[in-house]
Formats: C-alpha cells, structure tokens, sequence
C-alpha cells in the first residue's frame, strides 16, 4: 500500500476565494459593493440578493476556468489592470493549489472615480445612489489633466 497516497479535493469555492484575494492584490481593484443588480440582471435572477460584491469570482468545479468580476478605479488603463488581474489570478492558484486554469475571464463590472474612493465608496457603506442620466450615457470624470479645446485651438 506504499504507492496508495490519498488524493487532495479543493472545493470550488477555494478557488473562487483565491481569485479574489489577487485581484485585490493589484493596483487599481477595488472592493466595492454595487447597487440593485437583481432585477436586471440575468446572472442575478436566480439570487435574492440585492447587492452584489466586488470582486466576485465563479469558478468551475475543477477550477479549469474562473469568471471574475471587478471594479476599477477611474483613471486607470483598464486593459492593463484586467491583463494583471489574469496573471496574478493564474499565479496565485498554481502556487496554493498546485493547478493552473485554462482561462481566467475578467470583466470589469464598475468604474469608481477618485472622488467616490476619498468619499467612503470602499469603506464598507452604501452610498446614497445617484440619479442616472435618462439619455443612457454615463459622465465620467476627465482622466489626467483637462484640455481646454478653445485654447488649444486658438493657438
């Protein structure tokens, strides 16, 4: 019986805790609560929650592929944070598990300006929400330095 060692099973959910601990790990990620998801949303539908966390991962049993959501802070090169977020996901489950995923899928979820971090948007409190714009369009803070066009034009 020398060569019978047993076996490790780790559970879905041992995944899905490691992807988020590193994509928090990464600059930029935040931890954040959004607002009423659960009506419109089709993942949601089947939860009676009405406030979802991010991150939140969804991983398969074996932990061949992880679906992380993220929110990101505004400004922030949005490409290269979810490039980050998928290596750091990938090497952190091969250095606790042993295993690595074949595809770790990242989907940013929210962008969360400077303003709403400084506030308390991370702080654990839901903020009173916003009235949204009835056009359909989202206004998002400048990134960087403003350009004022009718100086730069008339130089």
């Amino acid at each position: 019986m020398a060569d019978d060692q047993g076996s490790l099973i780790v559970r879905r959910r041992v995944y899905e805790k490691l992807a988020e601990r590193a994509a928090l790990s990464v600059d930029d990620v935040l931890a954040q609560s959004t607002g009423f998801t659960a009506a419109f949303d089709d993942q949601a539908s089947n939860s009676a929650a009405l406030y979802r966390n991010l991150p939140r991962a969804v991983a398969r049993d074996d932990g061949s592929a992880i679906s992380l959501s993220i929110a990101v802070r505004w400004p922030a090169r949005v490409s290269d944070v979810c490039r980050t977020v998928s290596d750091q996901v990938i090497d952190d489950l091969v250095r606790y598990t042993g295993e690595r995923p074949q595809r770790v899928d990242v989907d940013v979820a929210q962008l969360v300006s400077e303003q709403s971090t400084s506030v308390g948007g991370t702080s654990g409190t839901r903020d009173k929400p916003q009235r949204r714009r009835r056009s359909g369009f989202i206004d998002l803070p400048p990134a960087g330095d403003a350009v004022d066009l009718r100086k730069a034009a008339s130089s």
